[in-house]
């Protein structure tokens, strides 16, 4: 006999990563948006480079490397947590991450951009270790 408990579940190993998407992915994002808010309320101009290559930081991107950093993280988290002390594992790679890609911020052109720039990685970091250990 068929019984209909478990229509609805989802039993696949998809589903718990896609649940950790839809709360890091969107963490990161809103974070790193404030962030970008306060420093333009701020008159902070987020150039970054100079002469014929520089470029202004704007919004989209943020949004857009922000959720792209935060899925990448999560999708390796759920990859490592299969592995003995695999989030362990894994916040240590994120934290290895976050400090190779503090380097980035270095080539604003100024003070007060790679501040800005430094403290949005630091929010993804934050948002995506605090939010994926705990929800996925």
């Amino acid at each position: 006999m068929t019984t209909i408990e478990h229509i609805g579940t989802n039993n696949s190993r998809t589903g718990p990563a896609l649940r950790c998407l839809a709360w890091t992915v969107p963490s990161a994002v809103v974070g790193t948006l404030i962030v970008w808010v306060v420093a333009r309320l701020g008159d902070v101009d987020l150039v970054v480079g100079s002469g014929a290559g520089a470029r202004t930081v704007g919004w989209v991107s943020v949004a857009v490397v922000s959720a792209l950093a935060a899925a990448a993280g999560t999708l390796l988290l759920a990859l490592m947590a299969r592995l003995p002390r695999g989030r362990d594992w894994w916040t240590a790679v994120a934290t290895g991450v976050l400090l190779l890609s503090l380097g980035g911020p270095l080539g604003a052109a100024n003070a007060a951009a790679v501040v800005t720039l430094a403290a949005m990685h630091v929010v993804v970091w934050v948002a995506l270790v605090s939010t994926a250990r705990r929800a996925c």
